[in-house]
């Protein structure tokens, strides 16, 4: 199931793999500045993926994709937003399909690939790394050190509600 752009999900069911998709257009990607993608409401999730998909030609901003999440509560004096993976390499110039992938592992980054329609080792990372990722209420947001001047990217995120009144918005 694909939810239209920016539809919230009013309750998720437990444990029910949902789809949340939003459309972002790269040119609002400032550098320094976390754009938000989704927000977690009323509970934890379970994050099965993460990834993005180009669907308008990446302008030629050397844009370096990271992802983020800010919790609503600070878990430990100080924190607030957390990187949950590396940056990536450069979009610039992306073509339509090209897929960003993060296998799930902290350290690693949402790499791009045109391996569309395949599975391969990035892909099955999720699983091979020890599990999904458990996300509590806040925010996860794309950040980059460097602005990017076109474009479209659809990010979508499968996820798992891990109480009955846990949602994800699209921002």
């Amino acid at each position: 199931m694909v939810l239209p752009v920016n539809e919230q999900i009013a309750v998720a069911p437990y444990n029910e793999l949902m789809v949340s998709r939003v459309t972002v257009l790269a040119a609002t990607l400032n550098a320094g500045a976390a754009f938000d993608l989704f927000e977690i409401t009323g509970g934890p999730i379970l994050v099965e993926a993460l990834f993005g998909h180009v669907t308008t030609l990446t302008g030629a901003g050397a844009l370096l994709l990271r992802l983020a999440h800010t919790p609503d509560i600070a878990i430990y004096p100080g924190t607030g937003l957390v990187n949950i993976c590396a940056a990536a390499g450069t979009i610039a110039t992306d073509p339509v399909d090209t897929l960003y992938i993060w296998d799930g592992l902290n350290g690693d980054a949402i790499d791009p690939t045109t391996k569309v329609g395949i599975c391969d080792t990035t892909e099955n990372a999720w699983m091979a790394s020890g599990g999904p990722l458990i996300l509590i209420e806040g925010v996860i947001s794309q950040t980059s050190a460097v602005a990017c001047n076109a474009g479209e990217i659809d990010f979508y995120m499968l996820w798992r509600a891990q109480v009955a009144n846990s949602r994800v918005i699209a921002q």
